[in-house]
């Protein structure tokens, strides 16, 4: 758990950072069997990591995070997730590049593993400028079963999401997902080139 004021220890998620850096090292964070007890991941920027969240065989949620700038030779530069159960909430996944696919987040179940399919929950969350040297920049569930409720997900040069059993609701999705309460309409972020993904007063999301 980050984000604390370091004066007093008291809680601040909107103006205090608690950072891990990866020095492109491996994941910044790595999850492995822990199915049996959720680990929660809570209030800190992720970043320059070879990707920045790997979880396998494990439940984690992840809140208040922003995963961003992570970069792998591989695929799932923001998140890799391996026959795991994850929810993302209040949080924000940009800006981070894979050499292959799946520059955001990579959700993965296979064969070659024992052990449940992979399901993904997102919720309160931006998915944004993530970028795959080989496509599917967004979000790709392999065998897997990923949802966004009242997310963005925008600013990726091919599908916002792809490969198996995806959905969203009530979310600005670029790709024009069909879904009740979805919309594809710019979402106005204050400055998205320099990776400022807070809304525009005018924008369509709020």
């Amino acid at each position: 758990e980050g984000a604390y004021e370091p004066v007093d220890w008291s809680r601040c998620l909107s103006s205090c950072a608690t950072t891990i850096g990866g020095n492109r090292s491996g994941p910044v964070i790595y999850v492995e069997s822990t199915l049996s007890e959720t680990t929660v991941i809570d209030g800190f920027i992720i970043t320059k990591g070879d990707r920045g969240i790997y979880t396998l065989l494990s439940s984690v949620a992840v809140q208040n995070c922003r995963i961003v700038h992570n970069n792998t030779a591989g695929s799932g530069g923001g998140m890799r997730l391996d026959h795991s159960f994850i929810t993302i909430t209040n949080s924000l996944v940009a800006d981070n590049t894979a050499e292959l696919h799946d520059a955001a987040i990579s959700v993965i179940s296979t064969v070659a593993i024992p052990g449940p399919y992979s399901r993904v929950r997102i919720y309160n969350s931006t998915i944004a400028s993530n970028r795959a040297s080989q496509g599917r920049n967004g979000i790709f569930c392999s065998l897997s079963a990923c949802s966004a409720v009242n997310s963005i997900v925008w600013g990726h040069e091919g599908e916002d999401f792809s490969g198996h059993m995806y959905s969203a609701t009530y979310s600005d999705i670029e790709m024009e997902l069909a879904g009740e309460g979805n919309i594809s309409e710019d979402p106005r972020f204050v400055d998205q080139v320099n990776g400022d993904y807070h809304l525009r007063p005018d924008s369509p999301c709020i």
